[in-house]
């Protein structure tokens, strides 16, 4: 799924926001709350996720409102507001950046007993820089060639 910035680029902020925005009128019509949003809050709430939170995507965004419609971001005590809807972004964003250092981490992991170091520090990598640096490539090359 492409992100904020790639879909602003593409087809301009308008289009951007008004998806944005479309999302936060479903969910204020969603909720019902009596403190409701207004136009003006609704627009600047999508304005203000354009700018902090371009780089998520399509589909975080819709997991973002539909996890606002399950409750996973906790009870709205009749109200919603820009404050409110921003801060699911937060948490979401967090979230998944948590996720990410995790699975990187696990990754890494899997090269912990790996026999072959994989730095330049290595003996091996720095023989073989040393040896591609010379003439000595260029022969051997040449020499299997024939």
């Amino acid at each position: 799924m492409p992100s904020i910035a790639t879909v602003k680029r593409k087809f301009g902020d308008d289009f951007i926001q008004a998806y944005i925005e479309g999302w936060v009128v479903n969910i204020r019509e969603f909720i019902n709350v009596g403190k409701k949003m207004t136009d003006e809050q609704t627009r600047e709430t999508a304005i203000l996720i354009v700018d902090e939170y371009y780089n998520m995507n399509l589909a975080d965004i819709n997991l973002i409102f539909k996890n606002a419609k399950l409750g996973k971001y906790g009870k709205y005590y009749d109200r919603l507001d820009g404050q409110i809807i921003l801060s699911w972004f937060e948490q979401h964003f967090s979230e998944r950046c948590k996720l990410a250092a995790e699975e990187s981490i696990r990754e890494a992991e899997n090269y912990k007993d790996d026999p072959f170091q994989r730095t330049s520090t290595s003996v091996k990598m720095n023989e073989f820089i040393k040896k591609s640096t010379t003439r000595e490539v260029y022969n051997d090359f040449n020499r299997q060639g024939k």
